[in-house]
């Protein structure tokens, strides 16, 4: 199965308000996404991140390590990705072109 998502903002703490979500921490906002990933993602979906997938890469490692599926990362104006976490992805680039059974993504 194939899944998109955009603007998860991992370890973004000024999002919590931005965005009206629902935590008191980034904590609890971390643990509650990756529990939701992992409720819907198997090891063998496909998930296309189309950018802002974190804001603090320190994290990321930890997070990545906790999340199921293969990630695509469509990276974006917020996304620095450091070489040593290149293997947690299946694909980085700033764009893709995605054939979803009878839909073609650009």
């Amino acid at each position: 199965m194939n899944y998109y998502i955009a603007d998860l903002h991992f370890s973004h703490r000024n999002i919590i308000q931005f965005d009206k979500r629902p935590y008191q921490t980034i904590e609890q906002m971390n643990n509650d996404l990756i529990k939701r990933w992992n409720d819907v993602v198997t090891d063998r979906d496909d998930v296309y991140v189309l950018g802002d997938m974190f804001w603090n890469t320190d994290e990321a490692p930890m997070i990545l390590e906790q999340i199921q599926g293969k990630i695509h990362l469509i990276k974006s104006n917020h996304v620095k990705i450091p070489s040593v976490m290149i293997h947690y992805f299946a694909y980085i680039s700033g764009d893709a072109e995605i054939n979803d059974d009878d839909d073609h993504l650009i």
